[in-house]
């Protein structure tokens, strides 16, 4: 059976929310109130209507998949508290997983430069002119020399070259804060998607994802440091030698710490966007395609769940209804701060239960039944085919 022949964890998560669209609006009506029979048949009827259809996508699927349509309806109706509070569970043969919950639903740096044998100096060769360079400025002393009564006499170009060099730290003050800043939203990016990626490699949900992002994040990291310390020592050393610093190896390194936390957060940003539009592009029918591998079961999950006698639809309808707790949003990290972005409590929550229902825990082993707020999932493997009712009664 080719892919376009199976029914896709996207037209899944599709049916799942027009099914809680339509159950919600049902329960809206007051007067007078709907029955249980009632809303099962305007449910049924929009399933129905979608299988035989012509145009939708429904209509092309084996009848086994089609199968699987009225298992996701019946799952989710069975799942809703009207259902079991009027109804005693295993009295209907075929269950749907109801829809979500309603939607309220500083370290020191140490430099230890080794003096070594002198070479003759070689304009091609840049670290070796980098190395003599910064040891001539640590073991430069500034020598002052005697002059005449007149040094006391202040003359029009030394009060220009006062505000020349105020105008030189103030333009310093000025990027050292702009730097600064940048370094510390870096540095939060940098320790967020470093926890999210570690996360997903402990949980196996997306290893390759989680590799390349940390990778991107090295090599940015480095190759910005690198090109630093290599290209801009003189430039920084000339502007220290401006604000008046002696020894500037503290400005150097501090530069290259913090453009190296900026360019390793800027590496890790775009492998994040490349990657979210890879994923989207080459996993169409996931349930979340920006994030697909947190929420799908592969086939070898699916395999272990039916040993187990759990159904694997049964199962996503139940995530499903937990990916209805976390929000439409992506996931957020694990560290984070209200204001850039929190994993509430009530999202880890509900993360560790898909974890939980994709391994196959986390159910009750006496009745197989999965609790997602008001909704209660029986995840038990049926073998029974359905047969649509050749009548259902009327609903006037």
């Amino acid at each position: 059976m080719t892919k376009r022949q199976q029914l896709t964890d996207r037209q899944i998560r599709q049916l799942y929310s027009g099914l809680v669209c339509d159950y919600q609006k049902c329960l809206v009506v007051q007067n007078p109130p709907m029955t249980l029979q009632q809303i099962y048949n305007i449910l049924y009827y929009g399933v129905y209507h979608a299988v035989n259809a012509p145009d939708h996508p429904f209509n092309a699927l084996p009848d086994t998949e089609k199968n699987k349509v009225y298992l996701v309806l019946n799952t989710f109706f069975a799942a809703t508290w009207q259902f079991r509070k009027q109804v005693q569970p295993r009295v209907c043969q075929y269950y749907y997983a109801g829809p979500p919950p309603p939607y309220e639903f500083p370290r020191t740096h140490l430099i230890i430069i080794q003096e070594r044998q002198r070479r003759p100096y070689c304009c091609h060769d840049d670290f070796l002119f980098n190395v003599m360079l910064w040891s001539m400025i640590i073991n430069y002393r500034p020598m002052y020399v005697g002059h005449s009564s007149s040094r006391t006499h202040h003359h029009p170009s030394q009060n220009k070259s006062s505000a020349s060099d105020a105008l030189v730290i103030l333009i310093f003050v000025v990027l050292a804060a702009v730097v600064l800043a940048l370094t510390f939203i870096a540095f939060y990016y940098l320790l967020s998607m470093f926890s999210n990626n570690l996360e997903r490699l402990l949980f196996n949900e997306g290893w390759v994802q989680s590799c390349l992002s940390l990778l991107s994040i090295t090599a940015c990291g480095a190759g910005i440091g690198i090109l630093t310390a290599t290209f801009a020592g003189a430039p920084l050393t000339s502007l220290a030698f401006a604000i008046g610093l002696s020894n500037p190896i503290g400005l150097i390194v501090t530069a290259i710490i913090c453009l190296s936390i900026i360019g390793a957060a800027g590496g890790a940003f775009i492998s994040d966007q490349i990657q979210k539009y890879t994923l989207k592009r080459y996993n169409p029918d996931a349930f979340d395609t920006t994030d697909p591998h947190r929420y799908q079961l592969t086939p070898k999950e699916a395999l272990a769940l039916e040993k187990k006698g759990l159904d694997p639809i049964k199962i996503k309808c139940a995530i499903l209804a937990l990916r209805a707790e976390i929000g439409d949003q992506t996931l957020p990290s694990p560290v984070g701060f209200p204001w850039l972005g929190f994993r509430t409590d009530k999202m880890q929550t509900s993360m560790n239960k898909i974890r939980n229902l994709r391994q196959g825990r986390g159910i009750s082993l006496d009745n197989y039944v999965v609790t997602v707020g008001d909704m209660h999932f029986d995840c038990r493997l049926d073998e029974h085919i359905f047969h649509p009712p050749e009548m259902l009664p009327s609903l006037s």
